[in-house]
């Protein structure tokens, strides 16, 4: 489902774009302070391609995914709401 809204809707796709800059920054930030390793993780090919059940374990993982699907598709409904407001 998130590789059809990623691949079809615009306003999906520039939110899971917003939310990989931000993870980006984060992730790097704490490596810097805490001396933590990057995960280097792409939320697109996490969300849109098939995952190994081994890194789906992870519930940090998870939980970064499923709040990244559910802002995304929250973005659309508000988009699409504030167009029929408008028209």
């Amino acid at each position: 489902m998130a590789k059809t809204l990623y691949d079809f809707e615009p306003e999906f796709r520039k939110s899971v774009v917003h939310c990989q800059i931000i993870f980006d920054a984060l992730e790097s930030k704490a490596a810097k302070n805490y001396g933590q390793n990057n995960l280097n993780l792409s939320l697109v090919s996490l969300l849109t391609e098939p995952v190994s059940s081994k890194v789906l374990e992870s519930a940090k993982i998870n939980q970064l995914l499923a709040f990244v699907f559910d802002y995304s598709l929250a973005q659309i409904w508000l988009q699409k709401a504030s167009h029929q407001v408008l028209y």
